[in-house]
């Protein structure tokens, strides 16, 4: 994957007035996931990540434990922005691609660890459902779509 992506840091317009680092080269991204999702990132930079890359690559993906609402929160927003009132599923909208390494498959990528929060568990099943709709054939044949809404390339 390094040479998919040189270590080439980019900048890139989050909201009028605010850039963010990103490693990038053209149109792949790469980020850590415990440097993006234990960080401070939220909503628009994510947003701002799928309109500027094509790709992305996530890199580490550790098992999500449901004890750290906020890390798996920030992924499942980056997945899937279930919970904004537009009902924006950025990274599938847009036809990102997403290339990550995990230790763990996605079926285990998340633990409950307790927590019977159905709105978590739905959030959890839909964030999956979409990784593994992501894989298909069919997904990965999409164009990146800048604007879906508009359906323009």
């Amino acid at each position: 994957m390094t040479r998919l992506t040189k270590r080439k840091e980019m900048q890139i317009n989050v909201v009028k007035g605010r850039d963010m680092a990103i490693l990038g080269q053209g149109k792949v991204a790469r980020i850590n996931f415990k440097k993006v999702f234990n960080g401070t990132y939220g909503a628009s930079d994510f947003i701002a990540m799928t309109k500027n890359f094509q790709a992305i690559i996530v890199e580490d993906i550790y098992q999500i434990s449901m004890r750290d609402s906020n890390l798996a929160r920030r992924f499942i927003l980056f997945v899937s922005l279930a919970g904004l009132t537009s009902k924006i599923d950025e990274c599938y909208n847009h036809k990102v691609k997403l290339y990550a390494t995990s230790e763990k498959g996605l079926d285990e990528l998340f633990t409950m660890d307790g927590s019977k929060n159905s709105e978590e568990m739905f959030m959890i099943h839909r964030c999956i459902s979409r990784l593994k709709e992501m894989q298909s054939q069919k997904y990965l044949q999409e164009l990146h779509q800048l604007d879906p809404s508009s359906n323009i390339n």
